[in-house]
């Protein structure tokens, strides 16, 4: 048998020769058969010969001694009548001993049924199997029978031709492996180019000149130069100036000199930006080619380096806070203190780490109280805030400690962290608090009885203070009566005889007498008109009020209308708004229009053009009216005057009037629990305002 080191393309060759020459002894065998022949041209050592059918048996036994394959004559039972030398080569037995012998002796056992219905079926005519023979060795031997009877006058017999398959079997077998091997390594080439495309990791091959030969996207990305335009670009393009010498001078040579090569480098980016890559390298993957792998570490040296400062920042707040700071495992080991956890157990550091509270305090009884408070915070998994108790230079000192699970990344506990803040002085000053705060409770309990017994007394007081006003108010009121209707029939008695003695000396009186009687007659008039604002006045306190909404627009008009009729002399220009529905009592509240419009006629009655203005708005819950003119105005320093009673800021010569309009105006709105201002300028007019509470629905 050959070596497996042929190539395929020499296997192949070989299998083509042996099914040739098998194809050639199939077509000489039949030829012979069937008579088409008379001569046989055979070639041997002694070159080619040539034999006729004259001697028939002589001719075949040189065809079958000289032919490639196997060939035996059987009887109908299976028994060898004659075999060439061929068959005794691979059965490894002398022909003299394979004569005679059953064909199924030189088989397997598996083998012996399908020979023997080969041997069956060749009756109906050629037939062709494979079949494995076995030798004298237990070689197996595969083979191709080719059996066809053989009918000699009376005699019946099959002749069957071996052909040796071993050697097609392993070309095949070469050729399967080989198959399969390229398979594999197209497979293996494909799963490498799928990394390759794939890979974080940034894949480049270089040749001998550091020029790009591959290049993966990866790489593309790290550079910012998609990866297809880095093939024939240089190593030195994208290494950041102050590494370019350095990389390919001294650190190539010694990469190609090595064959490795780790580090970090600085590349720089198409934006501009400086990357920082951990790379490594194999030289001479193959003739001429080289590889290099980075993988960008810019972020991660970035947050390394944030991490670093945040630890130091940490260290740093944990060294010289006020507060002790520590840690501890499940076990109650100390892992952490700083130095102000050192000063509350009184030890170094060195001294604490690796110790429990109950081994680190002097007084075992303090650490066993602390241990219990981080033993609870433990099993139940929450933060606690507890206060302990820790020896002082100067007596026991307290601690507020804040207590926190401390979880590893399956968060499972295993251990805790905390602060503990002094608040001894803290505790004392609320002592001090608590003290104070008896002590004032205790105080201002006596002096809140002290003014419940000076409030009942006020009270009494009060009571008999109003009862005492009650009573001054009646006689006010009995006295405001009587005047007024004291003051009347005498008025009247002034009024009438200034009239008859008019009327009883008509032509008789000369015009400074008339005049006189015409004074007296007026202000007479006029205090009989004040003595009328004085009872109205004086009515209100008294009156009930009938509360309804009102149609302010529509009373306004009418309030209008009656003072037109009033004052038919005047020419009277009143400009109406819509003005929202008001809530009080319709009797009043026309009081306060006819009031306030009144005087804006009035005071307007030297205008050439005479304006006034009457609008609404809503503010709130309550409505707000106002009646503006361009008349006369007012100084707002006296604006506080305006509403008091008998108070002018015009004299009567001027404008007619009591002085009482106002503050009846005042009273009204006071009563409806509105309330009431006015603005003024001098000689640019006067706006009162007045508020009501909203009334509900619309006219």
């Amino acid at each position: 048998m050959r070596s497996d080191s042929r190539t395929k393309s020499q296997l192949l060759e070989e299998i083509e020769q042996l099914r040739a020459r098998l194809d050639e002894a199939e077509q000489t065998l039949h030829a012979i058969r069937s008579g088409e022949v008379d001569a046989l041209v055979v070639e041997g050592p002694q070159g080619e010969r040539v034999f006729t059918l004259t001697g028939a048996d002589r001719i075949y036994r040189v065809i079958a001694e000289t032919m490639h394959e196997a060939a035996l004559t059987l009887d109908l039972s299976g028994t060898i009548l004659f075999c060439n030398q061929r068959f005794s080569d691979l059965m490894k037995i002398p022909m003299n001993e394979a004569l005679g012998r059953k064909i199924t002796g030189f088989v397997s056992r598996p083998q012996e049924q399908p020979l023997e219905k080969l041997l069956s079926d060749v009756q109906a005519g050629p037939i062709e199997r494979r079949l494995t023979l076995r030798a004298s060795n237990g070689t197996a031997v595969p083979v191709k029978l080719s059996a066809n009877l053989i009918e000699e006058d009376s005699s019946t017999s099959i002749c069957l031709l071996a052909s040796d398959l071993t050697e097609i079997e392993v070309s095949a077998k070469s050729i399967r492996i080989l198959r399969e091997h390229q398979q594999a390594l197209e497979e293996s080439e494909e799963r490498l180019r799928a990394i390759f495309q794939s890979s974080e990791e940034a894949i480049i091959t270089l040749d001998d000149h550091q020029r790009c030969l591959e290049a993966n996207p990866a790489a593309g990305v790290i550079t910012g130069i998609p990866h297809t335009q880095l093939v024939g670009r240089s190593l030195g393009e994208f290494i950041d100036s102050d590494d370019s010498d350095h990389v390919l001078s001294s650190a190539w040579e010694e990469f190609l000199k090595t064959g490795r090569f780790r580090g970090e480098v600085r590349i720089l980016h198409a934006s501009g930006e400086q990357r920082k890559v951990e790379a490594s390298g194999v030289a001479h993957i193959s003739s001429g080619r080289h590889l290099l792998v980075g993988h960008d570490v810019t972020e991660r040296k970035q947050s390394e380096e944030a991490l670093r400062r945040s630890e130091t920042l940490l260290r740093t707040v944990t060294e010289n806070c006020a507060d002790a700071i520590f840690m501890k495992d499940r076990d109650g080991c100390i892992l952490m203190a700083n130095p102000a956890t050192c000063a509350v157990v009184g030890k170094p550091v060195e001294q604490i780490i690796g110790r429990t509270d109950e081994e680190a305090y002097a007084d075992p009884d303090v650490g066993r109280a602390i241990m219990a408070n981080d033993r609870r915070v433990m099993e139940s998994g929450k933060t606690e805030v507890v206060e302990e108790v820790a020896p002082g230079p100067s007596g026991p000192r307290v601690f507020l400690s804040t207590k926190t699970p401390y979880r590893d990344a399956e968060g499972r506990i295993i251990g805790l962290v905390g602060v503990g803040r002094d608040i001894t002085d803290r505790k004392r000053m609320e002592e001090d608090l608590r003290r104070s705060r008896d002590e004032l409770d205790l105080r201002v309990h006596e002096r809140t009885e002290e003014l419940s017994r000076a409030r009942e007394e006020l009270e009494m007081r009060v009571e008999e203070r109003t009862a005492q006003l009650n009573e001054t108010n009646k006689e006010l009121e009995s006295f405001s009566y009587s005047v007024s209707h004291d003051l009347r029939a005498p008025l009247r008695a002034i009024t009438g005889f200034t009239g008859m003695v008019k009327e009883d000396l008509e032509g008789r009186l000369d015009e400074d007498t008339k005049r006189k009687l015409e004074v007296i007659q007026q202000n007479a008039e006029r205090m009989g008109q004040l003595i009328e604002d004085l009872l109205a006045l004086s009515r209100l306190g008294k009156m009930t009020m009938k509360r309804s909404a009102i149609d302010m627009r529509q009373l306004t008009a009418a309030v209008i209308a009656e003072l037109k009729t009033t004052n038919a002399e005047k020419r009277i220009d009143v400009a109406v708004d819509d003005l929202p529905i008001g809530l009080g009592d319709p009797n009043l509240i026309r009081q306060v229009l006819s009031n306030l419009i009144g005087n804006a006629i009035k005071f307007t009655s030297r205008k050439e053009e005479a304006r006034i203005e009457i609008t609404g708005r809503q503010e709130g819950d309550e409505n707000v009216y106002c009646v503006k003119d361009n008349g006369v105005g007012f100084d707002m320093t006296y604006c506080d005057k305006l509403f008091g009673v008998f108070q002018r800021l015009h004299s009567s010569t001027e404008f007619e009037g009591t002085g009482v309009g106002l503050a009846i105006v005042h009273r009204i709105i006071t009563r409806h629990g509105g309330r009431v201002w006015a603005e003024g300028k001098i000689n640019e007019g006067a706006s009162f305002y007045f508020t009501l509470p909203r009334g509900k629905g619309q006219f």
